[in-house]
């Protein structure tokens, strides 16, 4: 069936020759949509009460899913990934990535901003404020030929030493049919009392059914910032951007040398090699050596047993430790890898480790005592 022009389509016209012909709907160019939402996650890891020996291989041993943050030749198998790593000394700084040290308020809103009708808030001594602006119908100018961007204007201004002062005009300028949001992130003065900010639309309602520009303030978030140092954990902090993932949070894994322990003096832990005679004093160092494990987990006071030092003999861990160091098939005789989750029995704990690497544990003349 054909209709020719007069047929009593409105808007249309015909094509073809003078018998009529098919009828061409109008063409409308759309520009395709500019928004592409992002948003990030922050993970904060315990990897392990510290100090620790930290990372092996620094970012090629923090693995998302799997797969090594950082290649052996240090290329990148993720983009948009912050990663920091504590390792749990007792003054340690705080970790030093982005969004990490604060405490979080969030304050749902929901209103609509209207042309210079300026909306303040205020929140006493915040160090800054998160804004959420919304745009429930998205962002967009129609007209009989093209379906394109438009443009909003915001003002953001803050109190400073008694007066209003600009400190960011956002020119939004985009084409979104569907609705979105932005996020701006002010920060106050510190030497203000009472932090204050306001926001003004600066572009005028439109007339015109056919632009859309509604604006508004979805939510705020204050911030004040905590500076944690989480002293005496080890943490790894990352940030992940969502495009990366999917839009879902990754699998973590760590290969990580753990948790600093007292050894020998007279003993390299790195190399498993032991220098003259042994004074009975220790330091610290990361070992997978069972004897000086074991010794940590029997006297250390903040996750450990905290028996005296005093109340074991030191030289039967000794004689212990040397013989796990021997070399064995190409290895040392005995290591210890284990990650303790959960609390458990003293004395169960320490039974199953000496099980583990053959050794009995007695007490003799007031000490925790060792034999193979």
């Amino acid at each position: 069936m054909t209709r020719t022009a007069g047929s009593g389509l409105k808007g249309w016209r015909g094509s073809g020759g003078k018998g009529g012909g098919y009828i061409s709907p109008p063409q409308i160019v759309e520009t395709p949509n500019s928004i592409r939402s992002r948003s990030t996650a922050r993970v904060l890891c315990l990897l392990s009460a510290g100090p620790v020996g930290g990372l092996v291989d620094g970012a090629k041993s923090v693995f998302l899913d799997d797969v090594p943050l950082e290649n052996a030749d240090g290329s990148r198998n993720f983009e948009g990934v912050g990663l920091a790593v504590t390792t749990g000394a007792p003054n340690q700084s705080p970790p030093p990535l982005d969004g990490f040290n604060a405490v979080e308020s969030f304050v749902a809103d929901g209103r609509e901003l209207r042309h210079n009708a300026q909306r303040q808030a205020s929140r006493r001594n915040a160090d800054a404020v998160r804004i959420i602006i919304g745009f429930p119908r998205g962002l967009v100018r129609r007209t009989s030929t093209e379906i394109t961007a438009s443009t909003v204007r915001l003002r953001f201004d803050l109190w400073i030493a008694g007066r209003w002062q600009q400190v960011h005009l956002a020119e939004i300028t985009h084409k979104q049919t569907g609705p979105f949001e932005l996020a701006f992130e002010l920060h106050f003065d510190t030497g203000e009392a009472a932090r204050r900010f306001r926001i003004t639309r600066l572009t005028p309602h439109p007339t015109d059914s056919n632009l859309v520009d509604d604006v508004r303030i979805s939510s705020l978030t204050w911030l004040v910032w905590d500076r944690l140092r989480y002293d005496g954990m080890a943490t790894a902090a990352l940030s992940l951007d969502s495009d990366a993932f999917g839009g879902r949070a990754p699998r973590l894994g760590f290969h990580l040398r753990g948790r600093q322990v007292k050894v020998p003096s007279n003993y390299d832990a790195a190399r498993r090699r032991y220098r003259g005679l042994w004074d009975g004093s220790f330091t610290t160092a990361w070992s997978d050596n069972p004897a000086w494990v074991i010794y940590d987990i029997l006297t250390d006071g903040d996750w450990g047993l905290g028996l005296p030092p005093g109340s074991i003999e030191a030289a039967d861990l000794y004689r212990l430790a040397r013989h796990c160091d021997e070399t064995v098939d190409g290895g040392p005789r005995f290591t210890f890898n284990l990650v303790l989750r959960k609390r458990a029995r003293a004395a169960v704990l320490l039974a199953e480790l000496c099980a583990a690497i053959h050794v009995m544990f007695f007490w003799s003349g007031g000490r925790l005592r060792f034999a193979f």
